[in-house]
């Protein structure tokens, strides 16, 4: 049977090299976020935004999918699958090889694994449904790319044909990142990579590999070892392609064009694993940066933290007392709001899919 593989990881993190290196082996294909089943129950809930139950129980309601709602996920499915693919077709970044083909493969052989979706039993097994996928498609690992979806680990494993690949990056190099591209300034947020730090040291599964960022760009050739021992199918480091087969280079925070929070392909970077200065972040985080997230986040003994200066520390203390009391205070106001008859803040409803 053909495997079925979710490349997992906090944005920011190296998720999508690491998607890019494995598709980029022989008869492999690794998808960008398709079948993201977060995206899906949020969506099935009406949250809309995956962010607000990242942090959730998969196997219990309301996040338990019942047979009423089989309908539903089958169209969400589908969905996900037809528009990963004609979204690469007309990808505004990727420069193709001057082929017709997506992933390596004409439009008409991926769009022929459209019936083993629409008829695929259980509908809700996602790891016996990419397996078959994959099958049809004639490769031996089918996979996709994920942001943030940790929690839903234990649920995918439970097909003998899945397999689960989590990558994690140094929390400061993350923060940068997400900062300077101006991502979300939370407390949930801080403790969304809490929650991923933990369950990279904590869950075990002999289906589950956890690698480190910093290990793929500078000890490629034994972490590209190590993936194909887990995975049992060979990933040898290579020049990255784009999922139309032209050049990949890295989508970083610090190649954006003017004006304009969204990464480029800049074409004359490397498309080679570990091009990239690793300690780039040092640029733009500073030493109160530093302390407060010393202070906010538990690594949990995953990476070691930076020493700071007393001053540092005393700011930390002083800007983490104010999220909290922020973080406090936002559940009454929007308590309030609500009495009045707004809604002012996306909160997941007890709703059962």
């Amino acid at each position: 049977m053909s495997k079925a593989l979710v490349i997992n990881g906090q944005h920011r993190s190296g998720t999508n090299m690491l998607a890019r290196l494995i598709g980029s082996q022989p008869n492999i294909i690794c998808m960008t976020g398709i079948f993201e089943m977060l995206k899906i129950i949020a969506s099935m809930r009406g949250v809309g935004d995956k962010n607000v139950i990242v942090r959730e129980n998969f196997e219990a309601s309301p996040n338990v999918f019942t047979e009423k709602s089989h309908h539903i996920l089958r169209s969400k499915l589908l969905d996900s699958y037809a528009g990963e693919i004609l979204a690469m077709v007309a990808h505004p970044h990727y420069v193709g090889d001057g082929s017709d083909k997506v992933y390596g493969l004409t439009l008409n052989e991926l769009f022929a694994a459209i019936p083993v979706i629409a008829n695929h039993e259980p509908v809700n097994d996602l790891g016996g449904l990419m397996s078959a996928v994959g099958e049809k498609l004639g490769i031996k690992v089918f996979g996709s790319k994920w942001a943030s979806g940790h929690n839903y680990a234990n649920t995918f494993l439970k097909s003998p044909d899945a397999y689960w690949l989590e990558i994690i990056r140094n929390p400061y190099a993350v923060r940068a990142s997400e900062e300077l591209r101006g991502g979300p300034k939370t407390w949930s947020n801080l403790k969304d990579h809490e929650d991923a730090l933990k369950f990279a040291k904590s869950f075990k599964h002999e289906r589950m590999l956890v690698i480190r960022y910093e290990d793929l760009c500078i000890e490629t050739e034994k972490t590209t070892a190590e993936i194909s021992a887990w995975l049992g199918e060979t990933i040898k480091p290579t020049e990255l392609t784009n999922p139309r087969g032209g050049k990949f280079v890295p989508m970083t925070s610090y190649h954006r064009l003017d004006g304009n929070s969204h990464e480029i392909q800049d074409q004359s970077m490397s498309n080679e694993i570990g091009s990239l200065d690793l300690e780039r972040w040092r640029k733009t985080y500073t030493a109160r940066d530093m302390a407060f997230l010393n202070a906010a986040v538990d690594f949990h003994g995953l990476y070691e933290k930076e020493p700071v200066d007393a001053a540092s520390r005393a700011y930390a203390a002083s800007r983490m007392a104010k999220m909290q009391a922020i973080n406090a205070v936002r559940p009454i106001v929007r308590g309030a709001f609500n009495l009045a008859g707004f809604d002012i803040y996306r909160s997941p409803p007890k709703v059962t899919i």
